[in-house]
């Protein structure tokens, strides 16, 4: 009996701490339950934070794709604008061809071809008859007159743009024929000249702006006329002509004005009076003192109308040709007043007397 007693006990015992061991199994299982459940929450929040990024890198993808796509548009945008510099080179390069060509005609023109017989004359203007600029061509500025250069001619830095540049050897433009060809014939011609020591310094006469020439042959007994560089005095002078070639002539010349490789303007006047008075000289706008020479107007010319810069002319004579450079000149079939050689001293163009 004690011995199943006993027996019970042990069994109460082992029951109790079984049951002892059975809550704390449970407890250990809630805590862990726990855990897991934490941890699912974190598994959750990374997954979150996971799916965030991918979001994210997917957006940074769609970004950097437009990048390329814009990348791409402008390569394409400078492969435009390269082939547009291309094409603008090439049309560029058929004008600079087509004004050489336009120039190697002007050139070919026989000088004949400006004679009064070829070109008639238009009615008097009572003002500017013809201005050439000499930018890279004898082009008249009025669209009436246009020059003809001569091989030699070139081109350089002009008072305004570019200028004759011319040789003092064979360098000349003709004008042709402008309506003013003899002695009873007012008018005015106005010039920029940069002489040459040479123009400057020796004993002949140089040629800024001529009608017909002077010398035994050209023509006897027809119109000339010529402003010119000249030494009287020494060096420098300005020399003005009008008469009829080996018969008679009206020689005006100033003092020494002129000094070489600086920028002139010289202007003279002529009235049609066929008296000395009636030529007047201006340089850089100033009224110059002159000295008479020559037979004087004493007789008629037989008409004449060649007109040249940088040498005389006569069919196709030439001689007493200027070194140096010469700039916008212009020719009046008027005589300008002194305001209006003021105005075009200063640079204001005058197209009327």
């Amino acid at each position: 009996m004690a011995i199943a007693l006993f027996s019970i006990g042990l069994l109460l015992v082992n029951n109790l701490s079984l049951q002892s061991d059975l809550r704390n199994l449970n407890m250990k299982l809630s805590e862990q339950s726990e855990i897991l459940k934490s941890s699912n929450s974190e598994l959750q929040t990374s997954h979150a934070l996971i799916e965030s990024q991918n979001e994210h890198i997917t957006k940074i993808d769609h970004l950097i794709s437009i990048q390329n796509e814009s990348i791409s548009q402008l390569g394409h945008i400078t492969s435009i604008q390269n082939e547009s510099i291309s094409q603008l080179g090439h049309i560029t390069s058929i004008q600079n061809e087509s004004i050489t060509q336009l120039q190697d005609k002007i050139r070919s023109i026989d000088n004949r071809t400006n004679s009064p017989v070829n070109n008639p004359v238009p009615p008097k203007s009572l003002g500017l008859v013809g201005w050439w600029s000499g930018d890279g061509h004898a082009t008249d500025s009025t669209g009436i007159h246009p020059g003809t250069i001569s091989d030699s001619v070139t081109f350089t830095s002009g008072k305004l743009g570019l200028a004759f540049s011319l040789n003092g050897i064979d360098s000349y433009v003709s004008l042709g024929a402008l309506g003013i060809n003899n002695e009873n014939n007012a008018f005015s011609i106005t010039s920029w000249i940069k002489p040459d020591l040479t123009t400057v310094k020796d004993t002949l006469s140089h040629r800024i702006v001529a009608e017909g020439a002077n010398t035994t042959g050209f023509g006897n007994g027809e119109f000339f006329t010529n402003i010119s560089l000249a030494s009287f005095k020494g060096p420098g002078a300005i020399e003005v002509q009008i008469g009829a070639t080996q018969t008679w002539s009206q020689e005006e010349f100033t003092n020494p004005v002129i000094t070489p490789g600086k920028w002139t303007f010289v202007a003279v006047t002529y009235d049609g009076s066929k008296t000395p008075d009636g030529i007047k000289v201006y340089v850089d706008g100033i009224k110059q003192a002159t000295v008479s020479a020559g037979s004087g107007f004493t007789g008629t010319s037989i008409p004449r109308d060649e007109w040249s810069i940088g040498a005389d002319s006569s069919g196709s004579n030439h001689s007493y040709f200027f070194a140096g450079s010469i700039d916008e000149t212009k020719i009046f079939d008027c005589v300008l007043t002194y305001t209006g050689i003021q105005e075009e001293f200063h640079g204001h163009s005058v197209n009327k007397c």
